[in-house]
């Protein structure tokens, strides 16, 4: 850049796109102690953070949110990092967390936030047909606790790559 307050303007404008983290330094690289001035060059180091959309992570322990310790599934990458909660069910409400880059980076990085499989290695599936193994539990719907009917079955699933859809 031909000046440091354009490079600036072009990190500040990064960091709005995607999560980053922002770091400058200095360093002296001649003085003129006749006419008092001095030459410094300025770097701007981004380092952005590696997850991308479609991800499968685990959310560290140390995050403090409902996550914590559970496998997530990275659903977009903004200025904030959204994660939805890829484990089996706890609660009948679908969990998330929004995650700024700076608690990205303050509760680790990579170590806090492991990537278990990138977007580009999973193949994404469609269910066609789900069919409970025991057809009396088929007319019947879980509804909370007070149904009184039970809140997994055994079912086989008819499943197709959706790569195959079509052909």
């Amino acid at each position: 850049f031909l000046n440091y307050a354009q490079a600036q303007h072009f990190a500040s404008f990064l960091s709005r796109l995607a999560p980053m983290k922002l770091k400058t330094s200095q360093k002296l690289v001649s003085t003129d102690n006749h006419n008092n001035t001095a030459h410094i060059k300025h770097t701007l180091t981004a380092d952005m953070v590696p997850l991308c959309r479609d991800d499968l992570i685990v959310v560290g322990k140390n995050s403090r949110s409902k996550l914590a310790g559970r496998l997530g599934l990275v659903l977009k990458v903004t200025s904030n990092i959204c994660i939805v909660d890829a484990s089996p069910k706890r609660t009948p409400t679908v969990e998330t967390m929004d995650v700024q880059a700076e608690t990205y980076y303050k509760n680790g990085g990579d170590k806090a936030f492991p990537i278990l499989q990138t977007a580009e290695r999973m193949i994404r599936w469609v269910v066609l047909d789900v069919e409970p193994c025991d057809p009396s539990q088929e007319s019947e719907a879980y509804e909370g606790p007070q149904s009184g009917v039970a809140k997994y079955a055994m079912a086989n699933a008819l499943v197709a790559r959706e790569s195959d859809m079509g052909q």
